[in-house]
């Protein structure tokens, strides 16, 4: 292109001053970012909905009481237990057996079974057995020795009168102390050994070919009364151990 004045002009129109300012402020265009991206592992954080059904089941077994809990543990061990056959069972430690001349302890009293006799009949036991209804008198000759620090009754509770002979009805004895034959009232000091005879009446026939007995022998609790009851008294009378004991027969010229 040219001028009036034959000079020749560029075509290009200059820029002004307002389009520098625009192309200078224009932003220039950003490269494309050549880092890998970063994708998250299967395990990244739950949803957030997910702590809230936590926190609501939290908060629903805190309703829960806590015996209710207590309960229902207790039911399932023992179903459990049931299937695989139940609770084993703790054996008990048999009850100790003596023989002729040895001591057992039980109710504070030392026991020393020392012989069993038959007769028809024994003076100092206060028994007389009836022919007619064919009876005969079962005796045991027993040493004991009372190791409280009062005297006690053999015929009271928890005292020697508990003794019993297996096999045989369950009565007490008439007791005789030997020294003195006191069938009426036997007592029994502290620390004295004392030799004592438990008599029963019993069948003819039971006794016929008794050669050898069982004796039951106990133990007791002691308690001490107040208020309502006063003094000492035995209960909870209990078997504790046994004695084997052959058994004699008294010819009828010795029964006195």
């Amino acid at each position: 292109m040219t001028d009036q004045g034959g000079k020749r002009r560029s075509s290009s129109t200059p820029e002004t001053g307002v389009a520098r300012a625009k192309n200078a402020a224009a932003p220039t265009a950003a490269a494309p970012d050549a880092s890998p991206r970063v994708v998250p592992p299967a395990s990244a954080a739950p949803p957030a909905s997910v702590p809230r059904r936590n926190q609501w089941a939290r908060a629903a077994i805190d309703r829960v009481p806590a015996r209710w809990l207590a309960t229902g543990a207790t039911g399932v061990f023992l179903a459990v237990t049931a299937a695989f056959g139940g609770l084993a069972s703790v054996p008990e430690p048999p009850l100790p057996e003596i023989g002729p001349g040895e001591t057992f302890t039980g109710a504070e009293l030392e026991m020393t079974p020392m012989r069993v006799t038959v007769a028809d009949e024994l003076e100092y036991s206060g028994l007389i057995a009836d022919a007619g209804v064919d009876e005969r008198v079962l005796t045991l000759i027993m040493d004991v020795t009372n190791l409280s620090d009062v005297p006690r009754r053999a015929a009271s509770d928890g005292s020697a009168v508990e003794v019993r002979i297996e096999g045989f009805p369950d009565v007490a004895p008439a007791i005789a102390r030997l020294e003195d034959e006191n069938f009426a009232d036997a007592w029994l000091q502290p620390n004295v050994r004392t030799q004592i005879a438990l008599s029963w009446l019993v069948s003819a026939a039971d006794v016929a070919d008794l050669t050898e007995v069982r004796v039951v022998l106990h133990t007791a609790t002691e308690f001490v009364g107040s208020s309502v009851m006063h003094g000492r008294y035995w209960d909870a009378v209990t078997v504790a151990g046994f004695a084997e004991l052959p058994v004699e027969e008294i010819p009828p010229e010795e029964e006195s």
